[in-house]
Parts: C-alpha cells; structure tokens; sequence
C-alpha cells in the first residue's frame, strides 16, 4: 500500500466511470475501510481514518457519518442527466525516463473549470484518485514503479460542462545500481573465516538476494536478508588472499560485483616438550609435540650436541642414550613453517642413579648342607655385597649383576641373614635380610647281622654316618630274639658279638636317639641260620672244534644219588657213586658252554649247583688268492679258493683289498671270482680276508699284480689380446691325465698342475706383438710325455676412457683441468687454450694441468693425451667459461634477549664494489629468511628469537655469472632470565632464585615480576640485584617453574624436582611368607631418617613402626589373599602403594559331565611360589570331608563321583580355606 494513494476495487471503479455517463435516479452507497489523508484512498476489508474532508462526487454529496469513525458512508445523488459535454484539452507533462527509486512527477494541466472532478491515474492494478486545482492542474509524484516500460493510464472523470477524457503515458524505469560491500576480517591460521556482506538499495533500502563470493578458486554462497548476510569459509594457509564478490541483480536491481583482501597471519605453534626423569642406563625419550600439521624439522640440543629432528604428523621423537648422573636441560627450538613461528621451549630432567632391585636367593638347609646364598642385582651392577650371618661376613664380588656365596659349618639353629650391596657409579646401595632355618639332619644308620651257619656266633655291625659321611659316634640298642645288645659306636662304627642260635630266620630292631644336630633314627632287618653246604666239583677241559669234552663230578664221598646234569640247557640225569660220575659230550660247535650240576640236598646238605664253562675252539680253515697283470685301462680279475677241516669245500664271502678300496668275493663251494676296477699304471699289493664263521677262524692271503702304462696327446690353445690385457693358454690332455705341463711363452717358462685333464694359465704384462707358445708334458703314471705348439697377438688399447674436469673458472684466479686416464697410463697431457699450450704430466693415471688467471668469458679448451706403450693418442674438445668472484661477509652476533641488534651479511664483487638488489638467504632454526642488499650490499635481518645459541647458515645462491657462497657463523642470544633447574626435598627450606636482566644486561631492580608453577601464577618483586626467589612446597613430581620478564618479554622454563620423604614400591608376595613391606624414609635434608617412627595404614588399621639404620620401615604383611592399598605417612606427608597377596592354596571352578572322570584338584605352594609336595589337603563337598596328599607337583586331586547337580566345594590347608563350585552335568 503506498501512502496517499487511492486504491479503489474494481466494481468501485465502474460504478465511478457510470456516473460520468449517466444521471443515476438510485442512491448508491459503499463502504471503505482505510486511512485517508487530503485525498481518499479506499480498499475493501480496510478501515478508513479521514483526516480532511472526504471528496465526493458533484456538489450534492454529503458525508452521512462521521469521517473520522472506522465506518464512513457516503452517497451520490444526482439530480440530472447531462446530455452534451466539451471535450476538455488536457495536457499530460512527464519525464520519459527515471531510474529505479526516484519519483516520477505526472502533471495534468485541464481547464480551470475542469472542477469540481478529479483524474484517476493507474499504473497496472494501482490506481491514485488525484485533486484538481483551481487552475485546472492535477499534480501527482508517483513513487516505487517498478524497473522497466510501464505504461501509465491517466482519466479524467470529467464534470457537468466536460466529458471525461483519457490518454496514456510510457516511461522508462531505469535498473538502479545496488551498493554491495563484502568484508572479510583478517583471521590467524586455524581460524574460521566469516564472509560479511551488506546489500543495501536506493534510499539505502535492505536488499534480499545471493552474493556469491570467491575466495582462493572457491565460491562461497552469502545469503542476503534485509540487507545484511554472513556465511563461514574454509581455513586456510597463512598468507595473503583477495576475493571477489558479485550479485546478480534483480528485477529492479542492476548486478554487480566488488574485489577486497584479507590476510590469514603466522600464529605461535602449541609446542610442549616431555622428556621423563631416569635411571642412568636408561634412554633418554625427548617428545616434542607441536600442532598436527606443523612441518619442518626441530633442533634439540641436550648436553652441547645438537639434534635435528623431522617432524611427523606434529611430533619430532629423539631417543638419546649414554647420558650420565646429572640434570639436564633440553633447549627446542622450532624454526616454523609457512603456517606457523618458530618458538623456543626448553625442558629439564634429570638422571639418577637408581635403586637397584636386589633380588636375595636362599634357602633353608639341613645340617651338613653348604648354605648357597645367590644375589641378583642389575646387570650392572659391579661391586661387592657382604653377607652376614652368626656374627661373621663374608664378601663377595659381584660379576655381571650377580654374586653369590657358600657358607658351610652352620649348626642346626635359626639365623638371621643380612645382605648388604655397596652399590657403584650407578647404583645406590641396598639392604635385604632373609630367616634361615637349618634343621637337624637325619644320620645314615644301618645295622647288619649276617648269616651264618648254624654252631657259629652272631656278628652285629653298627654304621652310623651323619651329613658329608661324618663319624658319629653313640650307643645303638639293638634287640634280637627278645634279647637287649648295646653297641657302643665310635667315629662312624660299632661291632658286638652276639649268642648261637638254631637254624632258623630271625629278626631284629635298632635304635639311636640323636643329638644337637642329629634327629633320632631306628631300622630293622633280619638274618638267618643256615644248613651246611656240600662241596661240588666239576671237571672239563677245553677242546677244539671236532673233539669230545669228557666231564668229572666229584662231591663228598657218602653221597650216592642223583644229580641233573645239562649243556646248554639240556638235562640228564648221572648216577653219583661214592661221590663221583663222569660224562663225555659230543658235537659241540664253537663257542663257550655251560655245563650245569644240580644236587637237590639231603637231611644233611643243602642243595647246591655248580656250573662249568667249557671252551670250544674254532679250527683252521686254507684261502688261496690270484690276480692277473692287465695294461693300464683295463680291469683286473680276483680268483679265491677257500676249503675247511678235512678239506671241506666252504661257501662264504672274502673280503679283498686292492689300492685301499674293499670287494667281496662270493665263494661257494669252495670257489669263487670277481671282476675288479681299472688303476693306474704301477704294481699293486692285494690282501684277502675271510672273517671265519662260528667254526673257523679268520684267515687272510696276499699277493701283488702289475698295470701296465700307455701314450698320451696334448692340444694348445691362446687368444689374441690388447696391451695390459691377460693371455690366456689352455692345454687339453686325457681327463685322467695328472701331474704338470711346462708352458714356454717370451722366455719366460711356467709349470702348471693339471686338473681334470686341462691346464688354464693366465699371463700378463705383454707388450705389443706376435708371441710362440711352447707346450710340454712329461707324463705321468699312467702316461708317457708329449708337446705342442701355438701363436697369439698383442694389440695396443684405443678404447680407454679419458675424462677431462673443467672447472667453473673464476676472473683472475688460476684454475686447474684434471684428465683421468687409466691407472697405469703414462706420459703427458697438453691443454690448448685461446692459442696457448699448458702440458702436464701423467701421475698414476691423472694430468692436473694448471691454467693462469684468464678474464671474463667463455673459451674453446682441447685436451691432448700424447699416449704411451700400452694407449694410443687421444684427443678432446670443450669450452671453460670465467665468471666474475664475489665474496660474501657476516659475522657473529653476540645480543641481549631483544636487544635490537640486527644480523647483518654484506656481498661484494673482487674489488669490493657491493652488489645491489641480491637476495641473501639466513637459515636460523631450518628457516630460511630471504632479504634484499641494498645500495651497500649490505642485507639484514631482525633477531626476534629465544635466548639460546644459534648456527646460522648465510647464503648467496649465486646467478648466471656467479656461483653459490655460504658463510657459517653464531649467534649468541643471552637470557634476560637467569636462574638453574631445582632439584629439592619435599617441604624443606630451599628455595627457586632467579635473576632478571633488562634487553641491556643490566639487572632489574626492585621490579614485579611473575612465575606460573602448576597453574598458580605466583608475583614477587626483585631486589637491587634484580633476584627474586620463590617457595616451593608442592607435592613430590616433577614440575615446569615458567618466569617471565616483564620489560623483555622473555618466557623461560625451568625444571622443578621435589623428592619425596618416602622411597617405596607396590609387592606382590606369597600368602603367610616372610616378605614384608618396606619403605626407605628421608629427612628434608636428604638424608635417611633413622630412629623415626612411620605409619602405615593397610586394610583400615593403622601401624607405627620405628626405621632401622639404613632409614627403613617393615611391616609384615599377614592377609588373606587380595588387593590391598597400604599408605605410608610421615613428617605429613603420605604415599601409597599397592600390595598384592596370592593365594598359597590354588583352586577352580569345575564344570564336568556326570562320571566324566574329572578330578577337583588344589596346588599348594610355598612362600616363594614352589610346589609342595606330601601336604595334607582337606575337601568338603556336600558335607563330606576327604584328606589327600600332595604329588610331587604339589597337586592333590579329589575324584568327583557324585550325581548331576550344582555343588559347593571348600578346600582346607595351611590355616587357609577357599570355596569353589563344581557343576555336573547329565551325560546326555
């Protein structure tokens, strides 16, 4: 809606025009709701709010209500037709053109007495109602046409005298020009960048629409409403960056587009530095971790070495070894990226010299036993420990980490063991005591009474032997028969003669009651009373295979019965008459045979057996060998002759030798041959063997045989060569051929050995020329001699490499050409330059040839090798270009932190003139800084860095008349904050001193300076040396002290280290063994704290225990098997630890088939972990106890039997018990 405009509906419209025409008898009303300001504006469903009086049609209109209520009515009445009316001359002025947003002013000049009327002026669906002057002039601005042709329709409504009248107007709306502005704030790197547009119009209206803007080959879409849009873009590398921003336009709005820039700026990188305090021995790993897409290198300097590190991913990883006692302070320096400014950060730590674990291994003993006592420091460790037991030391060195010693001599008693490590460069020292029990031993006791016949006297022996066969000595109580004997021993023996007793077995029992170191002991045995034995002899002679063995048997004369007689296993039964028999066997082969006599015994005898070797011996067997002469590639053939006792034809095999190599020669029937090998010419020896057989013995023949020699060939052959090259012969003779050939070449004579019928020699050192090769062999064993003959060339070498250096030459300054030829070339080399001739000798294989200063340019060079007598002449063309000689100069830089002084480097030609406008390079921190010489040739830079100490690289890369210089120098920044890392004991009185400076070196006196120490920033003021200090009374940790100057600016880290007054470590022990929890305790002045007492706090109980004089608290841990957490405190400081029982008594659930065959099992273990065997476990399983034993894996088992079902299972040992659940499941 626009203001001042009347807007009137459609029917409103042709009821208006319908009035000019005719003369309406009817009333006609309607009503309008809007606002009305001079001229009336209607619109239906509007309210109407008339601020002046309401127009109407014709003089006899009158306003009905009142024409400020929200409802106004009017009426029209007319009273007469009108029949002719003028035609009224109306003129219409406007202007043809406007831009979009001005006004357009139509003025429609009537007749004065155009009134009373109006004219009505529509441009599309709007309408304006406009007044008529008295002058007869309707003057309208119309506003907000929009952009293009409109066409505007202007009526006049016309009045009693003039017709109404209508003409149109075009005119043209011009697109109006928007006012875009786009702004892009400058950002840090890893910002997000916001893209700010405004869009305003005419009147400075707020546009809608697009903007599309493009950043780095990117578009950016910018939503515009009522005037304003932003949008986020993408980060981007530092640097700077245009854009350009455009919009389209509209219907009314020309397009249009705008260009600006912004910059994304270097920010500081996030750079932190971890290195871990250790042990000396340890590596040092030093992390620096920076931004993840930080890049470049970083350099660590620890200990006056510097380190260059990459950076992968933002982290640079160095691991250092080797480092000794000592506090270290590890400087970083970053020399930045594209992205990101090189920083400085510094880190401390510190290598201590560690607590070693000593590990003491021993056991109980029993009396007698050596006491083995085994101590495991670090490997390591040097030194010597010193054990302690029943007042006496013992030293032992240890090697290797470990040291160990015997103790012998000990009663049987329990001992304290004390363990005492000296420690050394890298390990402190360390006390470890151990409980010893040596318990009494149990003596060897026998007792031995043997049998004797009846009629004779009892002999009791007593051996009583303690540890390492010891003698002991006592009285042993021996009863035998009911009868009480009392053996006195003495060193180890004892022997009591005891009473006759009748045949029979008796037993008997011994007893000894011990001593200090011995436990009592008893055995038992028994002896017997024996019937009288009858002497039996039997007698045979050896024989001989083929003979018979006559057998004797003699026993005592009253024995006239039977005896069982049997040879190898097989019986018979002789007669004994008056004590004797006799027997001859037959057939025996060769060998050993027993012969077995059994008497079973009378009332007076017992039974006895005598048994009789017999040897049969083997016979002599005839072997007759024969081997015929042959000629040398031939075989040989063995004929063998082989017969037995009684010149039996045998059949068996005979082992021939013949030249060390072995045949078998089949023999049957007496006879047999065999085809042999081809030898060498020369005679043989051959032995022959039969190993014999059961019956005969081995028998052997000799002999020899002869191989006749034959002729040999030999052929020759040799390649032509070039000077310097190898000749090489090859002689080719019979593939057996051996020994050597003599080969004559230049009067010079080689004998070479011949290898598998060829001779290869390789000859050198000829000079050009035809040569004769002389070939000879003088045979071998198998061959008689021969000899040949052959020629070959000697060529001189032309394709040799010669390869000639010309170097960058410089105005003025001699320069040498090097020429590399072969090793071993001679003679001279001629350089031939701009007309003149420079020669230098050939020196192993290299001519440097020496050229004067020539002037700027560029010259022909040819180089001429004269050749000697193994090359040919050689020549070779190029050019060497002189160009002018710069010098370059910087020096080091010794600075304040900021001071201002500048790192100047100034480049000058060989006269000194400088050389303007060159780019000079400094690398500080892996950073190039490129800067400009000026009229001077001077070029420099700020140094803006860290306090430290900086190599840096000064370069010139050099142009197309100059080659690259570089210069190394220093630069020295001194800190404006000057103080050393902190190492401290917990709460005592040592303090963090730390001096500041000014950019000047001049200290800062009575100045407020800051420290941030575990996120506390701490403020205190310097005195008139500019030193302040600072309390440390942080818990023990490792901590980074951060001061800062506040007139340089300079931020320095600084290690703080505060120890604690309590050294202890988490354990893990047995359950109920011996090993306690100890905690060494310190004073705040370092030192151990002896004689204090410490609390302990375990499970909720509190315990007070009282340190030792190596400064250390035990407490005995007695727990049931878990995880506890025990708190040491002392001096009000507290620490914890972790302790960790395990169970001695090892058990688990099981899950088992119904009569599976599963077994419950429970390992005992002792103090150290060790199985147990032969202990006594309980079970109880559904209310049922059962015992078993250990085995000797410390596993006692329980078979479970019971019926399918859930059950609980409590298992009972050493004071312990622990529950399990055993499901059975039905065998289906």
């Amino acid at each position: 809606m626009l203001k001042s405009k009347i807007l009137i509906i459609s029917t409103m419209i042709l009821f208006i025009l319908s009035i000019s025409a005719v003369n309406a008898e009817n009333v006609t009303s309607s009503m309008v709701n809007d606002t009305v300001n001079d001229e009336f504006h209607i619109t239906d469903g509007k309210n109407l709010n008339a601020t002046s009086n309401v127009l109407y049609d014709g003089k006899d209109g009158s306003v009905l209500e009142n024409k400020n209520s929200n409802n106004a009515f009017f009426k029209y009445d007319g009273n007469n037709t009108v029949v002719s009316k003028e035609k009224p001359k109306m003129n219409v002025i406007a202007e043809d053109s406007i831009i979009f947003g001005e006004n357009l002013t139509v003025k429609v000049e009537l007749p004065k007495d155009a009134n009373p009327s109006w004219v009505l002026m529509s441009v599309g669906e709007i309408y304006y109602y406009v007044k008529i002057d008295d002058e007869g002039v309707s003057l309208w601005n119309m506003t907000d046409l929009e952009a293009g042709i409109q066409y505007i329709k202007i009526g006049y409504r016309g009045n009693n005298k003039y017709e109404s009248v209508e003409v149109f107007h075009t005119v043209n709306v011009i697109k109006a020009n928007p006012n875009l502005n786009v702004f892009i704030k400058d950002v840090n790197y890893g910002e997000n960048l916001t893209i700010y547009a405004t869009l305003k119009g005419v009147n400075n209206t707020n546009l809608t629409g697009n903007v599309i803007v493009t950043i780095n080959n990117k578009n950016y879409y910018v939503v515009v409403i009522n005037g304003k849009g932003n949008v986020s873009a993408d980060k981007l590398p530092v640097g700077l960056y245009n854009f350009s921003a455009t919009w389209a336009g509209n219907d009314n709005y020309n397009g249009t587009d705008i260009s600006g820039g912004f910059k994304v700026n270097k920010i500081d990188p996030a750079l932190v530095v971890d290195v871990k305090d250790i042990k000396v021995g340890e590596n040092a790993t030093i992390s620096v971790n920076l931004d993840s897409d930080a890049t470049g290198n970083v350099t660590i300097t620890l200990d006056n070495q510097n380190y260059t590190v990459a950076i992968n991913e933002g982290q640079a990883i160095k691991v250092i070894g080797g480092l000794k006692v000592g506090d270290y302070n590890v400087a970083v320096k970053y020399g930045g990226d594209n992205n990101y400014n090189a920083v400085n950060v510094n880190a401390t730590f510190t290598v201590s010299i560690m607590v070693p674990a000593m590990d003491v291994i021993v056991n109980n003993i029993t009396f007698g036993q050596n006491l083995t006592v085994d101590v495991i420091l670090p490997k390591e460790a040097s030194g010597n420990v010193t054990i302690t037991i029943d007042n006496k030391d013992y030293i032992s060195v240890v090697k290797n980490g470990k040291a160990s010693q015997v103790i012998s001599n000990l009663s049987s008693d329990n001992y304290t063991l004390l363990v005492k490590y000296g420690g050394n460069k890298e390990y402190a020292s360390v006390n470890s005591t151990k409980n010893i029990n040596v318990a009494k031993a149990s003596p060897k006791f026998e007792v031995a009474i043997k049998n004797v016949d009846y009629g004779e006297n009892l002999i009791i022996e007593v051996i009583l032997n303690g540890a390492n066969n010891d003698k002991l000595t006592g009285m042993v109580d021996v009863t035998i028969n009911n009868k009480n004997y009392t053996v006195g021993v003495v060193n180890g023996r004892g022997i009591a003669i005891g009473d006759k007793l009748p045949a029979g077995v008796y037993n008997f029992s011994a007893a000894w009651s011990g001593n200090d170191n011995y436990n009592g002991t008893n055995t038992s045995g028994s002896f017997k009373v024996n019937k009288i034995a009858p002497r039996i002899d039997v007698l045979v002679n050896d024989i001989v295979f083929g003979q018979n063995a006559i057998v004797n048997i003699v026993l005592p004369e009253d024995v006239n019965d039977n005896v069982i007689f049997s040879v190898d296993d097989v019986e018979k039964t002789l007669a004994i008459v008056n004590g004797k028999a006799n027997y001859a066997v037959k057939d025996l082969d060769s060998g050993n045979h027993m012969i077995m006599v059994k008497y079973e015994g009378s009332d007076k005898y017992t039974s006895v057996n005598a048994t009789k070797n017999i040897k049969v011996a083997k016979a002599n067997a005839s072997l007759n060998v024969i081997v015929n002469d042959v000629d040398y590639g031939n075989v040989y053939v063995i004929d063998t002759v082989l017969t037995g006792v009684n010149n039996a034809k045998l059949t068996e095999n005979i082992f021939v030798t013949i030249n060390n190599k072995n045949y078998t020669v089949e023999v049957v029937n007496g006879k047999g041959t065999l085809l042999g090998d081809k030898l060498g010419a020369g005679v043989y020896n051959f032995s022959a063997i039969w190993d014999g057989n059961d019956n005969y013995n081995l028998t052997a023949d000799s002999g020899k045989f002869k191989i006749n020699k034959i002729n040999s060939t030999v052929s020759v052959g040799a390649d032509d060569i070039r000077v310097g090259e190898n000749v090489t012969v090859t002689v080719s003779l019979a593939s057996d051929t051996t020994g050597n050939v003599t080969i004559s070449v230049d009067n010079q004579v080689y004998n070479v050995a011949i290898e598998n019928g060829s001779v290869v020699k390789t000859i050198s050192d000829f000079k050009a020329g035809i040569y004769d090769v002389f070939v000879k062999y003088i045979g071998d064993d198998n061959y008689n001699s021969a000899q040949n003959t052959t020629k070959f060339t000697v060529l001189k070498i032309s394709d040799y490499n010669m390869d000639v250096a010309v170097p960058e030459a410089k105005d003025g300054v001699n320069s040498t050409v090097v020429v590399d030829l072969p090793e071993d070339a001679t003679g001279t080399v001629t350089v031939e330059i701009d007309g003149e001739n420079y020669t230098a000798n050939v020196t192993k294989g290299t001519a440097k040839v020496n050229i004067p200063g020539l002037g700027v340019g560029e010259y022909n060079i040819t180089t001429t090798y004269s050749g000697d007598a193994k090359y040919d002449l050689m020549t070779k063309k190029g050019n060497i270009t002189v160009v002018p000689n710069f010098n370059l100069s910087a020096d080091d830089v010794a600075m304040f932190y900021h001071d201002g002084t500048p790192l100047v480097a100034k480049l000058t030609d060989s006269q000194g003139k400088p050389i303007v406008n060159a780019t000079i390079y400094f690398n500080i921190n892996g950073v190039d800084y490129a800067k400009s010489t000026d009229a001077n040739g001077t070029a420099s830079m700020g140094l803006n860095l860290e306090s430290g100490i900086y190599p840096v690289t000064v370069t010139y890369n050099g142009s197309d008349i100059c080659s690259k210089i570089s210069k190394n120098i220093t630069v020295t920044i001194n800190p404006s904050i000057i103080a050393k890392n902190l190492v401290k004991m917990y709460q005592n009185a040592t303090r963090f001193y730390t001096k500041f400076t000014d950019s000047t070196g001049k200290a800062l006196a009575n100045t407020t300076v800051k420290f941030n120490i575990h996120g506390v920033f701490y403020t205190k003021t310097t005195n008139k040396d500019g030193v302040t200090d600072l309390g440390i009374m942080l818990r023990p940790g490792t901590y980074i002290l951060t001061a800062y100057n506040p007139v340089t600016g300079e931020e320095k880290g600084f290690n703080i280290t505060v120890k604690s007054l309590i050294a202890a470590h988490d354990i893990t022990k047995y359950y109920m063994n011996a090993s306690a929890f100890q905690a060494t305790i310190y004073d705040k002045n370092g030192s151990l704290a002896v004689g204090k007492n410490v609390t302990f706090n375990i499970n909720g109980v509190f315990y007070t225990k009282t340190t030792d004089s190596n400064g250390v608290a035990s407490l005995g841990i007695a727990l049931r098997p878990g995880n506890y957490t025990i708190t040491t405190m002392y001096d009000a400081l507290d620490v914890g630890n972790n302790v960790t029982v395990i169970s001695t008594l090892v058990t688990k659930d099981l899950d088992m088939k119904y009569l599976d065959g599963s077994n419950f099992t429970a390992l005992t273990l002792d103090g150290q972990g060790k199985p147990l065997a032969n202990q006594n476990v309980s079970f109880n399983v559904n209310g049922v106890l059962y015992h078993k034993v250990t085995n000797k894996d410390g596993i006692a088992s329980l078979g479970i039997r019971l019926m399918s079902g859930k059950y609980i299972i409590t298992s009972y040992w050493n004071d312990f018990q622990t529950g399990n659940t055993i499901i059975i499941r039905d065998f289906n």
